[in-house]
């Protein structure tokens, strides 16, 4: 407490601190009604998702002309399949020591979560964790699938999209999908249906929670519905129309905090001064 009381801090006169506390919340306000927005687009989302993997790439108004067929994962288009994961994906084991080419080893180490998918490991971090030698590391191009064993039943399972190759921990494991049969971005969000994720909870196996493995194997026996292909790839693109502007509400809302920040700093040290606007009480 006594460092507390021979701290001195800025105290600026009584009506410039309401107008700064006034000009930050409009700041935050706005981040709140963005926030809100990017929330409204997620459950927009999962209810297009539950409409097009139900009923396919028809309106919401025409869903009652698709003739539908019952299946052992339920409802879906008559002209649909449903087949098995392993029928649409096959494994991808490329090593890093497996390239002469030294611009292997620079290519971004990126890190798999469950909501943002893969990332740059030093920004989730906040630092890179990986070791020197990413010789054992695997590598990923777009259009890859990828998912972690132990976590995939918490959506650990991910599309490449955001960069065109990267390299990411053995662990992992790498699909890629048979462009005959499927289109990748199709598959992609199929993997993080509740059917799927149920699969996976089901199948996992291990002592502690956390270290609950799904062998490849059971990945692979999976059902899954499967649309003609050329609808497959409408289908992916209404999704990726949805992700665009969740995208962008995310870039509005890190440019607000960014923008609360810097404010904060320039109010709180005189840089800039408010004294001057007019708010109304």
């Amino acid at each position: 407490f006594s460092l507390l009381k021979e701290k001195s801090i800025p105290l600026p006169p009584l009506e410039e601190q309401k107008k700064i506390a006034y000009v930050l919340s409009v700041v935050q306000s706005a981040e709140e009604k963005v926030e809100n927005l990017i929330n409204a687009l997620k459950e927009f989302k999962k209810s297009m998702m539950k409409h097009l993997f139900t009923y396919g790439a028809v309106s919401f108004q025409d869903r009652e002309k698709r003739e539908l067929k019952e299946t052992e994962i339920g409802l879906i288009p008559r002209e649909w399949e449903v087949v098995r994961l392993g029928e649409v994906l096959y494994e991808i084991d490329v090593r890093v020591r497996d390239f002469e080419e030294e611009s292997t080893y620079k290519l971004p180490v990126l890190s798999l979560t469950k909501n943002e998918g893969l990332v740059l490991q030093a920004e989730r971090f906040r630092k890179r964790i990986a070791t020197e030698d990413v010789s054992q590391y695997k590598v990923v191009y777009r259009g890859q699938i990828v998912y972690n064993p132990y976590v995939i039943w918490e959506g650990a399972v991910h599309i490449l999209d955001r960069y065109e190759a990267g390299l990411v921990s053995p662990v992992y494991l790498v699909w890629k999908v048979k462009e005959n049969k499927a289109y990748a971005w199709f598959i992609d969000p199929l993997l993080r249906m509740p059917n799927a994720m149920n699969a996976y909870s089901r199948f996992a196996s291990g002592a502690v929670n956390r270290r609950r493995a799904i062998r490849k194997n059971d990945f692979l026996s999976i059902p899954i519905p499967l649309p003609p292909l050329e609808e497959q790839k409408r289908i992916a693109d209404i999704l990726s129309a949805i992700d665009e502007y969740i995208e962008k509400a995310q870039m509005k809302r890190q440019a607000l905090r960014e923008l609360f920040k810097r404010l904060l700093k320039d109010l709180m040290t005189a840089k800039i001064r408010v004294k001057h606007i007019n708010i109304e009480e």
